[in-house]
């Protein structure tokens, strides 16, 4: 349900709303987590601060997007209900396969290799997964504007489009370059001596990170068309 009211956000442009969503959700779930930790730490607890903090972001976008959901069953159309489906079912397809594929890796590990190892390939693949914030929140800003020149200028379109490619390519060589040859260092920064054995993991992530970074444009270019 937040999900669905942030891209109805997006879909008028609403992009602050988005970014005071999902910040709001980070927050009252490492809020939620301290606190239930320091009460009495366990696995369950901490689930629930997880939804607690979630359920806090949802709330947030309904309250942001009330107007916009005033007319939600008195403005319904059935007419509508095929061709959102006949028009949605390869972007639904690509996230199936895409969650998927973000957790074929640790089934694998657990399957053939001891728990250690999951824990060391997690850690490495959550400090990994920072740097691709940052295409994302480019991807996510940029998809309203491609969304409208796709229709309207087709010219514009393909010149934005390449703009946010060179920004890309500029953007992954530094990160990229710099986490390859620091990737033990951060690893025992953030994760401590025991996850040294992350360093080389976190490497390769990188190298695979970096090389999806124009991925993420040209993804919501095709969505956007």
């Amino acid at each position: 349900l937040r999900e669905f009211s942030i891209y109805v956000a997006r879909s008028i442009e609403r992009m602050e709303v988005e970014t005071v969503v999902v910040l709001l959700t980070s927050a009252a779930i490492v809020v939620f987590g301290f606190l239930f930790l320091k009460l009495s730490p366990s696995v369950k607890l901490f689930s629930l601060a997880y939804a607690l903090g979630s359920g806090v972001g949802m709330a947030a976008a309904f309250f942001a997007m009330r107007f916009n959901f005033s007319k939600l069953f008195t403005a319904f159309s059935h007419s509508l209900i095929r061709l959102i489906f006949s028009s949605a079912w390869p972007v639904a397809l690509s996230s199936l396969l895409a969650g998927l594929m973000v957790n074929t890796d640790l089934i694998l590990i657990g399957a053939f290799l001891p728990a250690e190892d999951v824990g060391f390939y997690s850690a490495a693949d959550r400090l990994a997964q920072i740097p691709s914030l940052l295409p994302t929140i480019i991807a996510v800003s940029a998809f309203p504007l491609l969304s409208r020149l796709a229709v309207q200028d087709s010219e514009k379109f393909t010149g934005v489009l390449e703009r946010l490619l060179r920004a890309m390519i500029l953007l992954v060589l530094p990160i990229t370059a710099g986490g390859f040859i620091l990737s033990s260092q951060l690893i025992e920064l953030v994760f401590g001596g025991a996850y040294a054995e992350a360093g080389p993991p976190f490497s390769i992530l990188l190298l695979a990170i970096g090389a999806s970074f124009p991925g993420f444009i040209l993804m919501n270019a095709l969505f956007a068309y």
